[in-house]
């Protein structure tokens, strides 16, 4: 036997004696998992006369022995992968941990075995379930409306035995239906067309066949190859999760049918049919008419359905006739924080609720009125909040936990713990607690089972470390299984719904909140109603809302590109902890910082970086900016330097202590930066919040909790877990990519307690993903280098007082130093004096000090250079026919490009192309789909590989509606469901449903909704136009979605940058290198002109000075592009003077007694508008905004055909539309004086004056941009323009 792999899924833990240098090296007893909860592999590559059960042992005591050295040498968080903290807790190496693993309880390695056959093993599972019973009875939670029979009219099989539910459903629901009749009549007919293949059948059952295909998913599953059982060690038991078939009587065969019975049925009689998986998703389904066509079948003029949801080895009929059937992304969240306030998230708790939160009104600082409202407000919010919350039962535990864990307890003194238990608290807190609770239990029992099963709106904290066992005894004993389960890994059970009611492990109470503390959290609830009510509110979430409300500028977060994201996210700044001495001669103490994270957030002296994807890093040209980030090369291996060769990230903040020892290589700087003191307001609110709570939560948790979620990174928030009974089930999720486990632990107790019931309960679990798009990962790292900073200045300070500072180890905020020299008084005094808040903390006692060096913490940096791989010049005329099909294949193959060239030379005709030929792509996938599915052995790979050389699903986005008009198709706000948040963005009208718009759409783009593919291109136009924040989120999308294919077009070099970002360094960006593949198509033949080159550009703009100034007075243009927006002012009202003879104005005030429009309208306010406009026929009007139902895009120019006396006409190219006249003054704006941004992408015919040239003239690129792009508009620009000042 050669390279057999196995994938194992761990559940170790340990009992260990530890110290806690924090309660001056206390001795206690702490649970540690040894080993995260996540599938990994070991391989097997020759026996060699050996068992494959020893080597498989061996393989695993090593690894166990490996992560206990881990913890040993280090601290404890090394194993459970936590920040560092100060003090350190120590596995104490003198005990015996194989005992501690012993006393933990059933630590577990789990394999899976699937067991083979004459057939390929999935199909052996595949649509076996049967259909028996007329409702699952245990699913009492189960809001599902299931098919119950007419006892009135049942099917008999003979005279005294009734037909099971599968025959009696088809014969009541289609027995007597028109065109049915012959094919359900009794239960011979429906028996037999259930037994016997339809000719489309073999078709249908080969896609499935191929899609549940063992050998063509390539996944890992065990077999067996080698024979390997169960087995119990002294430190663990293995369990082999032996998959085999569900097994069936021959009576139950008889009176059943299975899902492949009804499918049969379901073609013969030319009726759908849906099968919905135990987690909600398409099990299988047949479409009739997709396959039918071709065969017997004939096309009804009526539609019929069949729905059955699979609950372990069984299927039911639903018969809820609206019942959609759809397969969701509910595994996958797009989140971007920005859209918080824009309405783009639902509440947690009441989002669907009829009893909807009460409006917030009045203010405690107004008047007596006001004062009023705002009282009657909160009686309405607390007693809202009273109806939606749940009543909380939290165990005794929690209260034991708290006061053994408060110091004011003293648990040493053992007249303090010696009445309430037996066993000593300062050897094993944990089982002291237990013990405790148990007693208290006397007095006051838990809740019994008949109260999980109640239906109340309840929530149960209890005291289990996982709900594994009360689950399993509630299904064993009761023969109730929960609606929904979640847990942290993915073989351990933290929280299960019984209907409303939940249950919670202990691991879901992280505050270690008690009963006692109930009118606290109703206070919570009432100070910060958006939080979950049926849940204990976390130290996170409670941040959140402190920040939420109290501030109006929550954008503080930042998005990367690749390579600034390898800096920021894999060369994350870490916390100084390391290890300077491993042996010591003398005790040692520790100075520490005063609340690190809480004063470094709030009293930092620089400010606070935002970046986006534009972002990035460039040579360092000597300007030092402690607001910045840099890339150095460290010059010395010596605190405080990370000890990294290569390229190390430090932040200004506490670089600029350490210049002298670095090589600064690079910069990147933020886009914007926030005030110092940004994060003042916040902190003191936590406090405020502290006081007002009465400690029930610190200032200390909030901020650190907070500060700890700003990272953000994608991860696996938790794992959503189905119970099932059903090895078919449990096979079919093993084989799609689930971690499947035992519910029941194989144990000689576990089996008794079923009380004979022999059929294990096993559990699936999928990770549910986070996707973040935003992080805020900046400002932690520069809340960490700060605290960095702080501990070095504590070092130089020691020294300069004491001569020295001999530190043998940095521990996140603290220095631990040897000197025995120095008197407490002295210590104390030093920290006294200090302007950084400090103090000396315990003294560590030499005995216990062993601590091994390790590997620095922070990694190198390492990233791509930016550059194109690829830039083609097309110099030459090229054709539709030929060019742009080579132009595309070349795009196609290199993975995207980004198209660039000026006004004319071809990019939109290339664009419209492509479009074009992807739709024709698209016609053909629904035929090449379906050969696919009966001639590929593997359908999904092979349609991915066609569509790769033939892509078929496109959108095409553009900065603005005006662009987008061009191209057909929809602006960046409006295709990715992104909210308008006033940063330059273009508003369209609101969408229907804006709840969640932005993850529906970027669900559908990326694919996975409906069964829907992924898009293959992303079309964007005007690119030029774009701002650094739509440009890092089009990035996530490919992040997300690295098949998606970008195809950008424009002109940066040339066109104006976005508004507010003109001094961004967007041609350069490695962001657009990077969605496009890092392939440049230059087209620099204009078709326009037939040239290569540009004049305009290349000699016009460089030389403002060779155009000669028309006076002021002399000929006005109709048209007129300026450079300030109060010139355009000063040509209206010029313009009014001349059209107002002909008295046709529209006004917004007062004027010789007519006033026919309200002046309150916000659109009046507008500093765009004009006080009046005076038109006639030929007047060009600037929409200010875009109007689906009149076809009118932002920024178009229409012109005025008719006035009447209450409508005017008005045109744009083809389109003519009429609109009264206040709409046209609320919706236009004059249009014969524009600013030059507002011309970008029209082309002018006429004569036209460019105003402002002097100021235009200088020489700044911004103005040589603007100079060319209004110079540009014109198709005559040597004899059509005139330029003034």
């Amino acid at each position: 036997m050669n390279g057999t792999t196995l994938t194992i899924l761990p559940d170790i833990g340990g009992l260990f004696t530890v110290r806690d240098f924090g309660d001056g090296g206390a001795v206690k007893r702490m649970y540690l998992p040894i080993l995260k909860p996540e599938p990994f592999e070991i391989t097997i590559n020759n026996l060699n006369g050996r068992t494959v059960q020893s080597i498989v042992k061996e393989k695993l005591r090593e690894l166990v022995e490996e992560s206990i050295e881990v913890g040993m040498a280090s601290d404890v968080n090394f194993l459970v992968e936590e920040e560092i903290g100060s003090p350190p807790i120590k596995i104490m190496r003198e005990q015996n941990w194989r005992d501690a693993i012993r006393m933990s309880g059933n630590n577990t390695f789990q394999v899976v075995k699937v067991r083979r056959g004459g057939k390929s093993v999935s199909m052996r599972s595949f649509g076996r379930e049967r259909v028996f019973k007329l409702a699952p009875q245990e699913l009492v939670y189960d809001r599902t409306n299931y098919f119950q029979p007419d006892r009135e009219n049942l099917l008999m099989i003979n005279t005294d035995k009734q037909a099971s539910c599968g025959f009696q459903y088809i014969y009541e629901t289609f027995g007597k239906k028109k065109g049915f009749i012959k094919k359900a009549r009794d239960f011979k007919t429906i028996k037999s067309l259930s037994q016997t293949d339809p000719p489309q059948f073999r078709n249908w059952i080969t896609q499935y066949q191929k899609e549940y295909n063992l050998e063509e998913l390539g996944l890992n599953t065990q077999y067996p190859v080698v024979e390997l059982d169960s087995f119990e060690d002294e430190l663990f038991n293995l369990e082999v999760l032996d998959l085999k078939p569900d097994e069936y009587s021959e009576d139950e065969e008889f009176n059943s049918m299975s899902v492949l019975d009804i499918i049969r049925w379901s073609m013969w009689a030319g009726v759908s049919c849906y099968v919905i998986d135990y987690d909600g998703h398409y099990y299988l389904s047949y479409n009739h008419g997709q396959l039918s066509k071709d065969y017997t079948d004939t096309k009804k003029k009526f539609h019929r359905s069949i729905v059955l949801k699979v609950v372990n080895k069984h299927a039911y009929f639903v018969d809820d006739r609206h019942l959609k059937c759809s397969v969701s992304a509910t595994l996958s969240n797009y989140n971007i924080e920005d859209f918080e306030d824009a309405g783009i998230r639902r509440a947690n708790n009441h989002k669907e609720t009829k009893d909807p939160l009460p409006s917030k009104r009045g203010s405690p600082d107004g008047g007596d009125k006001e004062i009023d409202e705002f009282f009657k407000y909160q009686e309405e919010l607390k007693e809202w909040v009273k109806r939606n919350q749940s009543q909380f039962y939290l165990s005794p535990y929690f209260k034991v936990k708290t006061v053994l864990e408060d110091k004011k307890f003293n648990i040493y003194d053992p007249q303090n713990w010696m009445p309430l238990c037996d066993t000593d608290p300062r050897e094993d807190l944990d089982a002291a607690t237990e013990e405790i609770s148990y007693r208290l239990y006397r007095d006051n029992p838990p809740p019994q089972p008949e109260e999980f099963l109640a239906d109340e709106n309840k929530t149960f904290y209890l005291q289990a470390r996982s709900l594994n066992g009360i689950v399993s005894y509630l299904k064993h004993n009761h023969g109730v299984s929960p609606n929904t389960m979640n847990g942290q890994s993915p073989h351990n059970i933290d929280r299960a719904t019984y209907g409303k009611t939940k249950l919670m492990s202990r691991r879901c109470n992280s505050n270690c909140f008690n009963q006692e503390c109930i009118s606290g959290i109703q206070y919570i609830f009432e100070k910060f109603p958006d939080l979950n009510l049926n849940r204990l509110p976390t130290a996170t979430a409670i941040a959140q809302e402190i920040f939420k409300t109290n501030y109006t500028d929550k954008r503080y977060w930042s998005m990367f590109n690749s390579n600034t994201k390898r800096a920021f996210m894999d060369g994350e700044i870490k916390a100084d902890n390391r290890v300077i001495k491993e042996t010591v001669e003398n005790n040692i103490f520790s100075v520490d910082l005063k609340r690190a994270y809480t004063n470094s957030l709030r009293e930092g002296d620089i400010g606070w970086g935002v970046y986006d994807g534009i972002c990035q890093f460039q040579r360092y040209n000597g300007e030092f900016n402690p607001e910045c980030f840099y890339l150095v090369k460290e010059l010395v291996d010596e605190y405080p330097m990370r000890g990294v060769s290569g390229l190390v990230l430090y932040h200004g903040v506490f670089l600029r202590s350490v210049l002298d020892k670095v090589e600064i290589m690079y910069i990147i700087r933020p886009v914007e930066i926030k005030n110092p003191d940004y994060f003042k307001i916040f902190v003191e609110k936590c406090e405020e919040f502290e006081a007002e709570t009465d400690g029930l939560m610190t200032s200390k948790s909030l901020v650190n909790n907070y500060i700890g979620g700003m990272k953000k990174q994608d991860s696996i928030s938790n794992y959503k877990i189905y119970e099932t009974e059903s090895n078919t089930t449990l096979t079919r999720a093993f084989y799609t990519g689930c971690i499947v486990s035992n519910l029941d632990k194989n144990t000689e107790w576990n089996r008794t307690y079923r009380m004979g019931d022999n059929d294990p309960v096993r559990l699936i679990s999928n990770p549910m993903t986070n996707y973040n798009i935003q992080s805020a990962q900046p400002i932690r790292l520069q809340v960490i280098d700060s605290i960095n900073e702080k501990l070095y200045k504590l070092y130089l300070d020691y020294k300069v007082v004491f001569g020295r500072c001999p530190i043998v180890m940095t521990r996140t905020d603290a220095l631990y130093i040897e000197d025995p020299q120095r008197t407490e008084e002295e210590i104390n005094k030093f920290c006294d004096n200090q302007t950084i808040l400090c103090e000396k903390e315990k003294d560590i006692n030499k005995e216990y000090w062993e601590y091994k060096k390790t590997p620095a913490q922070q990694k190198n940096v390492k990233f791509f250079a930016n550059a194109f791989r690829d830039k083609v010049n097309i110099n030459k005329p090229w054709s539709l026919n030929y060019g742009a099909k080579a132009l595309y294949n070349l795009i196609n193959t290199g993975g995207g490009a980004m198209l660039n060239g000026e006004a004319g030379v071809g990019k939109s005709e290339l664009t419209n192309y492509i479009a074009g030929a992807i739709e024709d792509n698209r016609k053909d996938y629904r035929w090449v789909k379906l050969v696919m599915k009966l001639t590929s052995n593997n359908p999904p790979a092979a349609l991915e590989e066609w569509r790769d050389s033939r892509p078929c699903y496109a959108i095409k986005l553009a900065p603005t509606n005006k662009a987008c008009n061009r191209i057909g198709g929809q602006t960046l706000n409006k295709g990715l469901g992104i909210p308008v948040l006033g940063i330059d963005e273009e508003e369209d009208e609101a969408t229907e449903d804006p709840i969640g718009y932005f993850e529906t759409k970027v669900a559908r783009i990326v694919g996975g909704v409906n069964n829907k593919p992924c898009f293959d291109y992303i079309i964007v136009d005007e690119i030029s136009m774009i701002n650094g924040y739509f440009w890092s989120i089009l990035l996530a999308i490919k992040h997300r979605a690295p098949r998606i294919k970008f195809l950008l077009g424009g002109d940066i070099m040339r066109q104006l940058p976005p508004v507010g970002e003109e001094n961004r360094n967007f041609i350069g960006a490695y962001l657009i290198k990077e969605l496009s593949n890092f392939q440049q198509i230059n087209l620099n033949y204009n078709f326009r002109n037939k040239l290569k080159g540009n004049i305009l550009w290349d000699e016009w703009s460089v030389d403002p000075k060779r155009f000669t100034i028309t006076p002021k007075e002399e000929d006005p243009t109709s048209l007129n592009l300026c450079y300030l927006n109060k010139t355009r002012k000063r040509i209206i009202r010029d313009w009014n003077k001349i059209l107002k003879p002909f008295n046709n104005r529209l006004c917004v005030y007062d004027y010789e007694g007519y006033a026919p429009f309200k002046k309150s309208h916000t659109i009046y306010k507008d500093d765009e508008q004009t006080d009046e406009i005076y038109i006639m026929i030929g007047t060009p009007m600037i929409a200010n905004k875009s109007l689906s139902d009149y076809g009118i895009a932002k920024n178009e120019m229409w012109v005025v055909n008719s006035i009447g006396a209450e409508d005017i006409k008005l045109s744009y190219e083809d389109n003519q539309i009429t609109m009264s006249k206040e709409d046209v003054y609320k919706n236009f704006y004059s249009g014969y004086a524009i600013t030059i941004h507002k011309s970008q992408g029209d082309t002018y015919p006429d004569k036209y004056t460019i105003w402002d040239w002097d100021k235009l003239s200088s020489g700044r690129n911004l103005n040589r941009k603007l100079r060319y792009t209004a110079q540009s508009r014109s198709k005559e620009p040597d004899k059509n323009i005139l330029y003034k000042v």
